[in-house]
């Protein structure tokens, strides 16, 4: 008998998915994280990062990223340290 040897890539996604959700789900926990402090200690200088013009792009860019993850895996990898790298850049611009 010859065995049908064909590539399920029905398993493939869930890594990549998996991956794109954990950042999205740290992201939110780090700012959830970030608005306690700043609500128990109002002294403490206001992070760059805790601003809507840089978490909504964020957010948004992560929601986006889990739809290739299902259709071209390796898409959703390229694309998160993309976006990644955008919202560090606009950042380290406010900084300054």
């Amino acid at each position: 008998m010859e065995e049908n040897r064909t590539i399920n890539t029905k398993g493939f996604t869930l890594p990549e998915f998996l991956y794109v959700f954990v950042m999205f789900a740290w992201s939110l926990l780090f700012q959830r994280t970030d608005n306690q402090i700043m609500k128990y200690f109002p002294e403490t200088p206001k992070d760059v990062t805790n601003r809507n013009s840089v978490r909504i792009p964020l957010y948004t860019g992560c929601a986006i990223t889990m739809v290739p993850a299902f259709f071209l895996p390796v898409l959703s990898m390229i694309m998160m340290p993309g976006i990644d790298c955008n919202v560090r850049t606009y950042t380290n611009r406010q900084k300054e």
